[in-house]
């Protein structure tokens, strides 16, 4: 828990806008019934689709908005699923190709009763499916499709390769900075039975870095990776030395009342975000980094701050679309706190070219919660809602000039 800061929520007037022009993240929503859903005038669109591999096989299918119809349902003799997306069109051709598995034999797809999509996935041996529509920012669905077939353990998960990109050697790691809160000389919070936070976050980010680390494409930075003190403004400083593109916080609250419960995820709040533009306005080296090396000379210092602001805005919706992406997958392994990305004048937040978002595991004040920290289990299954976030973040938004980026492009062809 990052000590001395004032905390300021976002307007929900704001928080919408900003969900709609990000188009990311959302919080988790089961619908197991075959409810028809609300839907616009115009047809639902499906631009993405893949297989995962979580605990169990998944289908994931991203709409831009939620069809006005859906059933799912199996069939036998040969054994298929099949999904029906009522008046939903296909955005582009959908990649199926080198996703079969021991459990997936073909994917196919169609129209089906002249407005509806249908897709059919020929299977190996039956299954029993469950499937629930995850709400996106924007009114965009994601449908969630189990297939109740456990995933044999090959090791983390990663993203999936595609053919071999040409140039790789010109391509570049996504850069992702891991802050274990507080260490040396500064505890954080103490739990009842003596536990410390410093020691809490620095298990969770080496839990997260190895994961990371285990994805082609991904490169994870440890702002600290033994028990040792770094100040708040040497963590930034470090992230972006390493030029990270993003930086992640982890932390343990702690309040009060021992009741206090969930986990929570933090952007920096716009007075905040403002002060330090503010600094960077002042500082021309500074400035010129932020804006991708363009210099402001000559510039006035109205047009300069405008600049500057519209940088620092784009780095703070990119922070809250990420944090979008968390909530909704540390929901599925914790209770939240708060159900939505809260905003604070976390100092350690104030980089104005990089997206940052702290996260607060638990309430190490809270008995309970104590008890659920020290657990490696929980540490390990925090750290895999983290990784996963990230990743399906990067896997719609991966930077220009990323492997990643190359990869996903090479898979759109």
């Amino acid at each position: 828990m990052e000590s001395n800061v004032s905390f300021k929520k976002v307007s929900d007037q704001r928080r919408a806008f900003i969900q709609l022009m990000t188009r990311a993240g959302g919080v988790v929503a089961s619908s197991l019934m075959l409810t028809p859903v609300a839907m616009a005038s115009a047809k639902a669109r499906l631009y993405n689709f893949r297989l995962a591999t979580e605990d169990n096989l998944q289908l994931y299918f991203d709409l831009d908005a939620a069809p006005a119809g859906h059933k799912v349902f199996t069939l036998a003799q040969p054994n298929r699923l099949v999904i029906d997306l009522h008046h939903v069109r296909l955005d582009a051709k959908m990649r199926v190709g080198g996703i079969h598995s021991d459990v997936v034999k073909d994917i196919r797809y169609g129209t089906h009763q002249g407005s509806h999509l249908r897709v059919v996935v020929d299977l190996h041996q039956p299954i029993t499916p469950t499937y629930q529509f995850v709400p996106r920012s924007g009114g965009a669905q994601r449908l969630v499709v189990d297939m109740g077939i456990a995933v044999a353990q090959r090791g983390p998960r990663q993203v999936v390769k595609s053919a071999p990109v040409a140039k790789a050697e010109q391509l570049r790691d996504i850069v992702i900075a891991i802050d274990a809160g507080h260490g040396g000389r500064d505890p954080g919070a103490i739990g009842h039975r003596k536990t410390r936070e410093k020691d809490i976050t620095l298990a969770i980010a080496k839990k997260l870095e190895k994961k990371f680390a285990a994805v082609d494409g991904v490169k994870p930075v440890m702002i600290r990776s033994k028990d040792v003190y770094v100040s708040l403004g040497e963590r930034k400083r470090i992230a972006r030395r390493h030029k990270a593109d993003l930086f992640i916080s982890i932390h343990a609250d702690a309040f009060p009342k021992k009741e206090a419960r969930g986990s929570s995820v933090y952007a920096l709040s716009l007075k905040g975000a403002s002060s330090e533009a503010a600094q960077w306005l002042a500082e021309k080296e500074n400035a010129a980094d932020l804006m991708g090396g363009i210099s402001l000379d000559g510039r006035t210092e109205v047009l300069r701050k405008t600049l500057l602001d519209l940088a620092q805005n784009a780095t703070l919706e990119s922070s809250l679309s990420i944090g979008d992406y968390m909530i909704n997958e540390i929901k599925r392994v914790s209770r939240m706190h708060k159900r939505s990305v809260e905003q604070a004048n976390f100092s350690v937040l104030r980089s104005p070219d990089i997206p940052s978002v702290l996260v607060e595991s638990a309430f190490l004040t809270n008995p309970k919660e104590e008890q659920k920290l020290r657990s490696a289990v929980f540490q390990k299954r925090l750290a895999t809602a983290l990784h996963d976030a990230v990743m399906n973040y990067f896997e719609r938004k991966a930077p220009p000039g990323t492997i990643l980026a190359s990869r996903m492009q090479t898979q759109k062809g």
